[in-house]
């Protein structure tokens, strides 16, 4: 992981809710067109993301990174509330997506 960077834009802000995605299962396909910081506040779910089986609790923090990916599924034990940051740097931040519970 690149320990220093410039954010150069944070495209979106956005607060996913309970009903966002009311289905037990979300696979997503398309590409990332920026970083993503996913703070969550709330639920339980296991996310696959190409590798990495990540299990995600309330406050744990989510970084996905910019690109292409080949397997991205949210399977959800209990719906929750989060916070998802869009942003871009001026280098990569990292290849590897990872998370931190605090």
């Amino acid at each position: 992981m690149e320990s220093k960077f410039i954010i150069t834009s944070i495209e979106h802000v956005i607060l996913v809710g309970i009903k966002e995605y009311p289905e037990k299962t979300t696979t997503f396909t398309h590409e990332l067109n920026s970083n993503e910081l996913i703070f969550h506040f709330s639920g339980n779910s296991t996310v696959y993301f190409n590798d990495n089986v990540f299990d995600i609790k309330e406050n744990t923090l989510r970084f996905l990174p910019k690109g292409k990916f080949n397997k991205y599924v949210v399977d959800r034990e209990k719906h929750g509330e989060c916070i998802v940051v869009y942003f871009s740097t001026d280098k990569p931040v990292s290849d590897q997506a990872f998370i931190h519970s605090v």
